[in-house]
């Protein structure tokens, strides 16, 4: 497995030694890899965070048209009861 990552990355392995250039490469992109690695967590951090504060804002706004959906059936219940006609004595 080692040696098809070595030939995968265009390296080669000398007497079962790697070079001190290729350890040295090895070393910088694993160096470099664990950098990118580190800005991507922080970023998913900073973008969970940013979705619990979105998911918390539609469900406001959710709530907010429920209840204006409430408001507004009433207001036709009311103005449909203003055009029935009365029963009985009133």
């Amino acid at each position: 497995m080692f040696d098809k990552l070595l030939n995968y990355l265009g390296l080669s392995r000398k007497s079962s030694v790697l070079n001190e250039q290729e350890l040295i490469m090895l070393r910088t992109e694993n160096e470099s890899l664990r950098h990118v690695v580190e800005l991507l967590e922080e970023e998913i951090r900073k973008l969970s965070s940013n979705n619990r504060i979105l998911a918390d804002k539609l469900t406001e706004i959710k709530k907010a048209e429920l209840e204006a959906y409430k408001q507004l059936m009433e207001q036709v219940d009311l103005m449909y009861l203003e055009t029935l006609d009365p029963i009985g004595e009133a």
